[in-house]
Formats: structure tokens, C-alpha cells, sequence
């Protein structure tokens, strides 16, 4: 297992999940940045994070979201995610399922939840360190 990614979930609660990505190289964390998804609602298409596990992963480009990494294989789920966004609200939702990632946490609306700041850029660097295929771990901690 050369190169992997491992989304560490922080915080859930009704609206949200939160949490924290490191890329790893053998042993060796070489980047992180956070994360915003969809609350745990039974793994239901559209609406709900995915169940947490391993998972196969690979990189993709389409002009919805330029280049992005593709989570293959979900139980019951297909097209998840790691894309640019900025927002889990229901007005200006971005995530269908799907995870954002992100630098940093703030308040870019006016909904009071978290939102995910420099989506674009961080998806770009963390791009670069991925080799075209791997795996993700996600692992529930909040």
C-alpha cells in the first residue's frame, strides 16, 4: 500500500459532516486538508454521506467538475465524489452525496453552518500528490 488517503470524520450532527483528509505516502502524512459531506442518513441516495470503509479510488475529469477523484464500488451508490464546493445547506447545497474538500472551515453564508473555504485549490493540490489510482479509508470518530 504505497499511496492512500484517509478521511478521519469528526463531527456529525442533523444538517452535516465534518472532517479531516490526510494523504498518506507509506507512512509519511504529505497532505491534509478538511472535509464537508452530507449528514449519515441511512446511506439514501442524494442526501446521505456513504457508509464509512475502504473503498477503491481513481481520478476523473468532466466539465461539471473538471478533474476530481471518483469513490468506486459504494454499497448501493454510484457517481460519489470528492469534487470542489463550498456549501451543505439545502438552499445552495453542492454535495449530492458526495465530499468537498477544502482548506478551512467559515461561515460563507447566511444558514450558520460550516462551510468549506478554497475547495478549488485544495482539490488541485491534493490532485497532484494522488497518483491515478488508490484506495480511501473513511473512518467514523464524532
Amino acid at each position: 500500500m504505497q499511496t492512500r488517503l484517509v478521511l478521519t470524520r469528526l463531527e456529525q450532527n442533523e444538517y452535516q459532516t465534518l472532517g479531516y483528509l490526510q494523504l498518506f505516502q507509506r507512512m509519511d502524512c504529505v497532505y491534509n486538508c478538511v472535509t464537508l459531506e452530507p449528514p449519515w442518513l441511512e446511506n439514501k441516495n442524494n442526501i446521505s454521506c456513504i457508509p464509512a470503509g475502504r473503498y477503491s479510488i481513481k481520478k476523473r475529469h468532466t466539465d461539471k467538475f473538471g478533474h476530481h477523484i471518483h469513490i468506486i464500488s459504494v454499497p448501493n451508490r454510484s457517481y460519489i465524489l470528492i469534487h470542489p464546493g463550498n456549501y451543505m445547506d439545502t438552499i445552495k447545497q453542492q454535495t449530492e452525496g458526495c465530499i468537498l474538500v477544502g482548506r478551512g472551515y467559515a461561515h460563507l453564508n447566511a444558514d450558520k453552518l460550516l462551510d468549506i473555504t478554497f475547495s478549488r485549490n485544495t482539490l488541485d493540490e491534493l490532485l497532484k500528490r494522488l497518483p491515478d489510482k488508490s484506495i480511501i479509508d473513511i473512518i467514523d470518530v464524532g
